[in-house]
């Protein structure tokens, strides 16, 4: 039945097409010619013109019966029929015949998907509901592992999901053509490649603004629908009312694929860990903990404080129970410590015990604290006997807040040297020499120094952060610093100054510069 119908169409089409007189090309072919009247009118008047005909038809054989009797039946039907023949062809004109040539051609839909590229794509779910990350995980084709899970961000998860094969599914063997685009605050024309890792930057996320831009960029072209992927509500842009109605009206239907958990990311984070860089011996300290989290309010941890001293093994301080506190509230933990040593002591704190989170990177934090002597241990050397050594020897003495230890380097072995902390060497270990705080020097002779002292001295400067002060004399300065590239005196690139070589004068030669010269007469008696 079906062969016999394409035939009668294929034959109706050819006599049409002689009728008229169109010739067959390329373009008809796939098609059929169909005649339609422009000028028919619809409904109730196309009844009324029908009923019309009708009666023209029948009114008009009637009257041929009855008036024109004496003509021959044969003759009379041929007149009726011209004359009915030539009225229905004018009708015929005035209803504008046309011939149409129907034609089907399949234009593929457009499938437009849109990915949401905001900041918070970039946060990682703490997936509670470890029967449901298995699940999703299994769907996305991935382990079934919640650790791994956890790992992946809204974003990983969403390239994950957004492959080749979803692609392939959503373009429906070819009949539909599938757009990828990003958005965030606005659409983002340019298309997203499979091959290369996405990346989260948007700062808001403007669903509906997107969607109107998306729809004009794509204007003109027969849309099947929009898959919109994000993992949260508008929070920029228009109100999204009048794009879904203007939607609706285009017939274009809209699907979300929400992205994360419905319990939103759990994170609990040490944003500081506060103590005095520097702190006196058995002075009575504080160190402080600062504690902030989301989504974990009422939820228990423990907060673990380790600290070591100079380089030490780690040995736990504090072990404390807490519960978490309100969405986004700073937590402080102050605790109280004292030290009877000096050195470095470092603190390490750590937040254990909270449950699955979305990081745990941001659980610990650290400090350094420096534990020195209220009294600063000052070493005092002095290469020569001037008055205002034993003045800089009593003032130290003299402040409370200073430890002297002094060595007169003019004076002999027995010779018992003043002080706070009374010394009958120089150091000769750097453990020694650490033990100060700061070492002044007046106008030394490095010559009677121990052997390594200047390496001493030195690393004292460098490495520990010890204090050097150095004060020019008339006695040694002068010669030393002529024979500062001596390896000896390596020392004295640790002072601020250069020294030009022959500018040097001592006071002496200031003052007898400065005198002026009489000539005297000798006379005789």
């Amino acid at each position: 039945m079906a062969v016999g119908g394409k035939q009668k169409e294929l034959t109706l089409n050819r006599f049409l097409e002689f009728l008229f007189g169109i010739k067959a090309s390329t373009w008809t072919e796939g098609g059929h010619w169909s005649a339609q009247w422009v000028g028919l009118p619809g409904g109730d008047w196309r009844l009324l013109l029908i009923l019309g005909i009708v009666v023209l038809i029948g009114g008009g054989w009637w009257l041929y019966k009855r008036d024109a009797q004496q003509v021959p039946l044969m003759r009379r039907c041929l007149l009726y029929t011209i004359r009915i023949s030539i009225v229905l062809l004018v009708i015929a004109m005035l209803l504008e015949p046309i011939l149409v040539l129907s034609k089907e051609e399949k234009i593929p839909s457009h499938l437009l998907v849109l990915l949401d590229h905001s900041l918070s794509m970039s946060l990682k779910d703490a997936w509670k509901d470890e029967d449901k990350a298995i699940k999703v995980s299994r769907n996305l084709g991935m382990s079934a592992d919640t650790e791994a899970m956890r790992q992946l961000n809204r974003m990983q998860l969403a390239q994950k999901l957004v492959n080749e094969s979803f692609l392939e599914k959503l373009s429906a063997d070819g009949t539909r053509t599938v757009h990828l685009h990003s958005f965030s605050g606005k659409f983002d024309p340019e298309a997203l490649s499979l091959s290369k890792e996405w990346q989260t930057g948007g700062t808001g996320t403007a669903i509906a603004s997107s969607l109107r831009q998306a729809l004009l960029s794509y204007s003109g072209m027969p849309l099947s629908g929009v898959l919109l992927i994000s993992d949260g509500q508008s929070t920029a842009g228009e109100a999204p009312e009048e794009v879904l109605q203007m939607l609706s009206d285009e017939g274009v239907p809209l699907v979300t694929v929400g992205v994360g958990t419905t319990d939103g990311p759990r994170n609990v984070a040490i944003t500081q860990l506060e103590a005095s860089p520097v702190v006196f011996v058995q002075d009575p300290n504080q160190i402080t903990v600062h504690i902030e989290s989301r989504g974990m309010q009422a939820e228990p941890a423990t907060l673990v404080i380790e600290q070591r001293r100079n380089g030490g093994p780690w040995q736990e301080f504090i072990r404390e129970e807490m519960v978490l506190n309100l969405e986004g509230a700073l937590q402080p933990k102050t605790f109280e410590f004292s030290e009877t040593k000096t050195g470095k002591l470092e603190f390490r704190a750590k937040i254990v015990d909270a449950g699955p989170e979305i990081s745990q990177d941001d659980n610990l934090a650290s400090a350094e604290v420096r534990v020195i002597r209220q009294r600063l241990n000052v070493l005092f050397i002095a290469g020569s006997t001037f008055p205002e050594v034993q003045f800089l020897r009593n003032t130290f003495l003299r402040d409370r807040q200073i430890n002297l230890s002094s060595w007169l380097m003019a004076a002999d072995k027995t010779y018992e040297h003043p002080g706070d902390l009374p010394i009958r060497r120089l150091p000769v270990t750097q453990e020694e020499m650490n033990d100060y705080d700061c070492v002044v020097l007046y106008d030394p002779d490095p010559t009677q120094w121990p052997i390594n002292f200047p390496e001493l001295l030195t690393s004292f400067v460098t490495k520990a952060g010890g204090g050097l002060v150095y004060i020019a004399g008339e006695m040694q300065t002068a010669r030393m610093f002529d024979r500062q590239s001596d390896p000896a005196l390596s020392w004295l690139n640790l002072l601020p100054v250069i020294r030009e070589p022959g500018l040097f004068r001592s006071q002496v030669q200031i003052r007898l510069s400065a005198r002026t010269p009489w000539k005297l007469d000798v006379t005789d008696p």
